[in-house]
């Protein structure tokens, strides 16, 4: 499976941030971004990064939406930036019905918003549940990190 990075705080993925990428816009960012990009590559993306002033998921899928036009084949989604690794690793808190699914949520902002296959992307313990909870918010499937 080969996809171009734009996730784990990797260069691409400080371009996509309006923290910091040099871009003005999102438009000029999105247009930096697909100059990396190859048709038939899946992408890596962050689709939110849980900080102030970070990618939210508005922007995130319009990114999403330009890499499926360009003719991505899949995107495999996450959340949050170790710049800010409390506010990422807050959907886990005891708090939840059911921590274990939280970081789910990124993945699912891109659901209906585009046609090739989601997968979401997080620490997680592979179980029934989670399986069953990914394909009813109707995620491809799971990446272990």
């Amino acid at each position: 499976m080969r996809f171009l990075s734009v996730d784990e705080d990797g260069p691409l993925a400080k371009l996509a941030s309006p923290r910091t990428s040099p871009l003005p816009d999102i438009q000029s960012r999105i247009a930096a971004l697909l100059q990396h990009f190859e048709a038939g590559l899946g992408v890596a993306l962050t689709v939110e990064e849980l900080c102030p002033g970070g990618l939210d998921p508005t922007d995130g899928i319009l990114i999403a939406q330009a890499f499926e036009k360009a003719g991505a084949q899949f995107i495999i989604a996450s959340g949050g930036t170790a710049d800010f690794p409390v506010l990422k690793n807050r959907r886990s808190t005891k708090t939840q019905k059911n921590s274990n699914h939280a970081w789910l949520a990124s993945a699912c902002w891109l659901i209906g918003r585009v046609k090739i296959p989601v997968f979401a992307q997080g620490t997680f313990e592979e179980s029934a549940d989670i399986i069953h909870q990914a394909k009813v918010c109707g995620l491809s499937g799971l990446v272990r990190i």
